[in-house]
């Protein structure tokens, strides 16, 4: 009876518990609710995780991840792989400790495995590291929770034409490396010099152009604070005109950054074109510009601290920095200065314009002037909408507003012109993104063919967050922030991150995958097929050509080397040999690709098509036939064990599933041979 009283005395109070938590939290407001999320950083960081795994879900072997995944894959097998192309006469792992770290967990559990675990942990970390430095470098709760919110479900691109992200989907070193660069910010900021350079060295091991900005940024915020400022000055000043000398002199240039000939560094460009700032958009131009503006304005805003003040600033010098050194690059015939690619230190810059930018707006929505408002709509426009000439003419619509506010004298007590031009952007705003999201579902039948299940979904999602996904991932927040039990939210958030990256990671090895791909998935499985049959040892090595713009190099579909592919010249800029051997190889190929390529020349870009046909070396790429003469040359001359092609080559295949015709190289080399001797013993 005691017992049973004690229960119900307990489920009392329980009751009671909840039902004041429920009072307190519809009495707390958005302020109250936005403190309590900074105020607990490891719930904070976890639904971040959660956020990012919705948006953002794993992509697999990838991208540069393929690469990445290659150069380990080569190193677990013992150099099965060394032959292929991007390999064979080096690459950039020479230049990171990356496979030797990666290797041998990748030997215990698979390359594939060891990919998504390490991307779990380090996009955790980086989440995490990027989260410590805002709450480092800024002081609304307000501004935090936007600015890491906005990273969290939005890929960050940095440089031009969209090629590389902050934050990506998938695992490489430069994950790796912006993790401990932004810790080693955090503790630069906190006054930490021996841990921050510590970080800053790790990073500059695993992948030095995304490193080497910010070691120039410690050494420009500690010496900063270290000299005298005139003679910081004297010594910067020092040091470009001694960098002009070097750079002014050829043999002394060469002597330091080695010689690049015209023909590997036009090899380069044809394949590396987003490397060369010329090759740029103006609209690349035009963000990299806000990007800098913006966290100059945050350093010098009157109520800026000084530690941010100076970390922000040698931001910017580091940023302009590394445009001027890709302009050069590009210009002189220096082999290490293009190697470098110097424009990869703007990354910091236009990652931090985030939490800075929310910042900025914090502090202008303050002010009762109707120019700081203004200003302020105008800086969100410019972190929500990715189309620059939009926000270019909302910047217009700003200053045309402000002016005939001025005109009409209207009092800045007056907040409706205010409330009618954020309303007014956001509407646009909508009818961007729903016209972007009707651009895709309208190609939906087409991408679901051409590209992978969770890229497709990338895709058609990035309209969505980019805005809307913002603004529900940040009334998620606000709605965990209320709840009192943050253990509970902890861990159901970190169980449902998982399982979305899980499913991720297992969906595109699964049967659905293959449904959603529709007949490329069948193309998989009949090539794949026919290698595995065709191999007469498992641990043998075959060289096959199968020319797939997207799904990219066949090493891990087929365990194979491959022939040609537009993702192994990523590498030419390292090694002549490669760039040389990548273009004769184009130039064989291109009547054999023009058919698989063709199906891609809808959905490209006017700057993908030109990089296609410079890299072919043809301007009616998708217009050329083979003949069989010339594929009985091609096997003949060239170490290539199955040619797969679109094109129908006289009665030459080995087999066909009706879209891919498979050829075996070997056999034809054979049969050539034959007839070469026989004819020879004929005219005997």
């Amino acid at each position: 009876m005691r017992a049973d009283c004690s229960l119900a005395n307990q489920n009392n109070h329980s009751t009671a518990d909840h039902l004041h938590v429920l009072a307190l939290s519809r009495k707390m407001g958005t302020a109250e609710r936005l403190q309590r999320i900074c105020a607990r950083p490891l719930c904070f960081w976890v639904l971040l995780i959660l956020a990012n795994a919705v948006a953002l879900p794993y992509r697999g072997l990838t991208h540069d991840g393929r690469l990445y995944g290659v150069q380990v894959l080569n190193s677990v097998t013992d150099g099965q792989f060394a032959n292929d192309l991007y390999l064979r006469y080096g690459s950039q792992d020479e230049y990171t400790i990356f496979s030797a770290v990666v290797s041998p967990i990748a030997s215990f559990v698979g390359v594939e495995n060891a990919f998504f675990l390490l991307y779990i942990l380090f996009n955790s970390l980086f989440i995490l590291a990027f989260l410590r430095l805002t709450i480092a470098l800024v002081d609304s709760p307000t501004a935090i929770v936007f600015g890491c919110a906005y990273v969290a479900v939005n890929a960050v691109d940095f440089g031009g034409l969209g090629i590389f992200h902050v934050n990506e989907s998938f695992f490489t070193a430069r994950v790796v490396s912006n993790t401990f660069v932004l810790f080693s910010l955090e503790r630069l900021v906190r006054n930490r010099y021996c841990q921050s350079f510590g970080f800053v060295a790790i990073a500059m091991l695993f992948h030095p152009p995304m490193a080497f900005c910010g070691l120039l940024t410690w050494c420009g915020v500690v010496f900063g604070k270290r000299l005298d400022p005139r003679l910081l000055i004297g010594v910067g000043c020092a040091a470009v005109v001694l960098g002009a000398v070097a750079l002014s002199q050829r043999s002394l240039g060469i002597a330091v950054f080695g010689h690049m000939d015209s023909v590997w560094k036009q090899h380069v460009r044809d394949a590396n074109f987003y490397t060369f700032p010329s090759a740029w958009r103006w609209t690349d131009w035009t963000a990299i510009a806000v990007a800098c503006l913006i966290n100059f304005a945050g350093a010098w805003h009157p109520a800026q601290r000084k530690e941010v003040r100076v970390l922000l600033s040698t931001v910017v010098v580091v940023a302009l920095a590394g445009i001027v050194g890709s302009v050069l690059a590009e210009r002189l015939p220096y082999r290490l200065l293009l190697q470098g690619q110097p424009y990869r230190a703007l990354w910091l810059a236009q990652l931090m314009q985030f939490p800075v930018g929310c910042w900025l707006v914090v502090r202008l929505l303050r002010s009762s002037h109707h120019e700081t408002q203004f200003t302020a709509i105008a800086l969100v426009a410019s972190m929500i909408l990715s189309d620059t000439r939009l926000w270019l003419a909302i910047v217009a619509m700003m200053v045309a507003a402000l002016a005939a506010v001025k005109i009409l004298r209207i009092s800045s007590q007056k907040r409706w012109p205010q409330a009618t031009a954020a309303g007014v952007v956001g509407l646009i705003a909508l009818r961007h993104f729903l016209a972007a999201e009707w651009h895709v579902w309208k190609n939906l039948d087409e991408l679901r063919v051409l590209l992978a299940p969770i890229t497709v979904y990338r895709i058609a999602c990035a309209p969505f967050f980019v805005a809307m996904g913002l603004g529900l991932t940040v009334l998620f927040l606000l709605f965990m922030g209320s709840l009192r039990n943050q253990r509970w939210s902890v861990s159901s958030a970190a169980v449902m991150a998982m399982a979305v990256q899980l499913a991720a990671f297992i969906l595109p090895h699964g049967s659905l995958a293959h449904q959603f791909r529709r007949e490329t998935g069948d193309d998989l499985e009949f090539v794949r097929s026919f290698v595995n049959e065709a191999r007469t040892d498992p641990e043998s090595s075959l060289v096959v050509h199968w020319p797939r713009l997207y799904d990219g190099p066949v090493w891990f579909d087929l365990h194979a080397e491959t022939y040609f592919s537009w993702q192994q010249l990523a590498g030419n800029m390292f090694n002549r040999e490669t760039a040389i051997e990548g273009s004769r190889r184009a130039t064989l190929l291109r009547t054999f690709d023009s058919n698989s390529l063709k199906r891609f020349e809808t959905i490209l870009l006017p700057w993908q098509l030109e990089a296609i046909s410079k890299v072919y070396g043809s301007d009616r790429i998708f217009d050329l036939e083979p003949i069989e003469a010339e594929l009985v040359s091609l096997c003949r001359s060239e170490e290539l064990d199955y040619l797969v092609t679109r094109h129908q080559i006289g009665s030459r295949a080995a087999t066909t599933n009706g879209r891919w015709y498979i050829y075996d190289c070997q056999a034809i080399r054979r049969t050539s041979e034959q007839d070469s001797s026989g004819l020879a013993n004929s005219s005997q």
